[in-house]
């Protein structure tokens, strides 16, 4: 293993154990004070660790404690938002691309105001091949009049996406420009 290799190496093992040092407060929160938020972080830290190690169970773990969340308020209440919005992240993950759309869509009528909910709402119908839904899906995220330019993870989850669908469709160049304009805003935006 090169030097280059071993400190990529390193910096996942770094990865995995912090998403467990995320985990462990919320297991302990949950017991004491089981809240919305608690069990939201809970599951949003079981969601992490199941990207992280590719092991199925956490997002189960992760619906669960989601599912609980949803529980403890109403679908229609602004604290719902992120959990579903989560929610529909495992099932992303899970390849339920159908539930995933209903999920998101559901943490959009909560209203929170959050806009992730849109690109998992166009990831699902990405996933499920239906470009125009995807399409504005994402436009929600472009930035624009609303002064969300300085929102780099707003411009981040556009490109991103946008650079994706433009692929798909045969738009290499654009595709690429677009990647490599995500690219350079993590890059700057990382430190």
């Amino acid at each position: 293993m090169n030097v280059r290799q071993k400190a990529q190496f390193r910096n996942v093992i770094n990865s995995v154990a912090g998403s467990t040092r995320r985990r462990r407060p919320y297991q302990a929160r949950v017991s004491h004070f089981p809240n919305v938020a608690n069990y939201d972080g809970l599951g949003a830290a079981y969601l992490q660790k199941g990207r992280e190690t590719s092991d199925l169970s956490y997002f189960a773990m992760a619906e669960q404690s989601l599912s609980k969340s949803l529980e403890l308020t109403s679908s229609w209440d602004v604290a719902a938002a992120s959990p579903l919005t989560h929610l529909a992240a495992v099932c992303m993950a899970e390849h339920r691309f159908a539930d995933a759309a209903s999920y998101a869509s559901q943490a959009l009528v909560a209203g929170a105001g959050d806009p992730s909910p849109f690109a998992v709402l166009g990831d699902a119908y990405t996933d499920m091949g239906d470009y125009g839904k995807a399409q504005a899906a994402y436009s929600k995220l472009q930035p624009g009049g609303r002064g969300e330019r300085d929102l780099p993870g707003l411009t981040y989850m556009y490109d991103t996406r946008e650079s994706y669908l433009r692929l798909l469709h045969g738009e290499n160049a654009k595709a690429i420009e677009l990647m490599q304009q995500a690219v350079e805003l993590a890059r700057s935006h990382a430190a």
